[in-house]
């Protein structure tokens, strides 16, 4: 599409969007709220289609379904985007609506174990590992590792200089290590006010354990409880 084809599809389907999922957007006293939406996701949805074009991709695959297997046994997800370019190179772009601060610290710190998982379904089927980004809606902005794939990404690299791929083993190694104590009939319950025991400090080459935040994390109710023998 051109640029103007592109701006008259999406004001059809973003009104359409609305229709259907937006009610609270369309209430009396809303307009405001619907108008700055509408203009964050413009932006967002031109600066994503920019950086595809810069970035020399010629096929976009939407919630494309991906399926596979690891030691636990089959796995499968839906991957937001999954794109191709010359040279049979693919990425997954996963796209968020905020979380400006969050997602720059997962891949700062390695942790973007939902991308790591898309991209290993992905490499199961293809043989290669894609690359991996997010793209954030609300800031219009797309953050990458690097940029071997999006020549204009906001680079955020990693403290330790791990790949996608070592993030995926760590995760298979603290798998292990939870699977093991599970079928010892011990189930840990992570929170921030607890000491640490031996039991609970995971494999060398683990993922660093953390605790869930407390207003989301149903399995906070246990704590204080005490199993009779």
């Amino acid at each position: 599409m051109d640029d103007t084809a592109f701006r008259e599809w999406l004001g059809v389907a973003l009104a359409q969007v609305v229709s259907e999922e937006g009610a609270v957007l369309l209430m009396p006293g809303r307009r405001a709220d619907l108008e700055r939406f509408r203009a964050r996701v413009s932006r967002a949805f031109g600066e994503l289609r920019a950086q595809l074009s810069r970035a020399g991709v010629l096929h976009v695959v939407p919630e494309m379904p991906l399926s596979g297997s690891y030691a636990g046994g089959p796995i499968r997800g839906f991957a937001d985007l999954v794109l191709s370019k010359k040279g049979e190179q693919r990425a997954i772009l996963d796209l968020k609506w905020g979380g400006k601060n969050w997602y720059p610290a997962l891949l700062e710190e390695n942790r973007h174990l939902q991308l790591a998982l898309y991209a290993e379904l992905l490499r199961q089927q293809t043989g290669a590992w894609p690359a991996v980004a997010y793209f954030l809606l609300e800031a219009g902005r797309l953050i990458a590792p690097d940029k071997s794939f999006f020549p204009d990404a906001r680079v955020v690299r990693s403290k330790n200089p791990e790949t996608t791929a070592q993030l995926w083993q760590r995760f298979l190694a603290t798998w292990r290590w939870r699977m093991d104590q599970i079928e010892a009939g011990r189930i840990e319950v992570v929170v921030e006010d607890i000491e640490a025991t031996p039991e609970s400090l995971g494999p060398q080459h683990g993922l660093a354990i953390e605790a869930l935040n407390p207003d989301y994390n149903p399995f906070a109710n246990l704590v204080g409880w005490r199993a009779e023998p």
